[in-house]
Formats: C-alpha cells, sequence, structure tokens
C-alpha cells in the first residue's frame, strides 16, 4: 500500500533513535530509484498513521528527497 508521507506521525522516542547517517544512506537510495523496503505502520484513524518500528530511517530518507508518497505495510 502506499501512503502520503503528510499522514504519518513519528513518536517522540523514535526520533531520539534517529541516526543521521542511516537516513542519507536512505535519501540516497530513493534519489537513485533504487528498491527500499515498505515501512510499517500501524492506521491511527482514515488519514492518520504512525511508524511501527521499523521504518523511522527509510520514511525519514523519503522525506529528505522529497518524496511525496512512501510504500508501507499496516500491521494492525
Amino acid at each position: 500500500m502506499w501512503i502520503e508521507i503528510c499522514k504519518i506521525k513519528v513518536s517522540a522516542k523514535q526520533l531520539k533513535k534517529l541516526d543521521k547517517h542511516k537516513v542519507e544512506e536512505h535519501r540516497k537510495s530513493f534519489e537513485e530509484g533504487e528498491y527500499v523496503m515498505p515501512i510499517d505502520v500501524v492506521k491511527i484513524n482514515e488519514s492518520e498513521y504512525c511508524i511501527n518500528g521499523n521504518g523511522r530511517h527509510r520514511f525519514f530518507g523519503a522525506v529528505e528527497a522529497g518524496i511525496s508518497m512512501i510504500e508501507a505495510n499496516v500491521v494492525n
């Protein structure tokens, strides 16, 4: 499933664990058109999702690459 970046929230706990080098690697992957595994999200309501542990570096890599939609697995 493809989800708009603007509909995905990141918890403060996940932000603390962010590795800028990993984000940079994923940004490059997105910009070079490489395959990037889907992130895992939980649906909060009809228009919001939250990253569920797996995918914060890919998410921020997509944001930095200017991507508007990201592939995601909805796990709930």
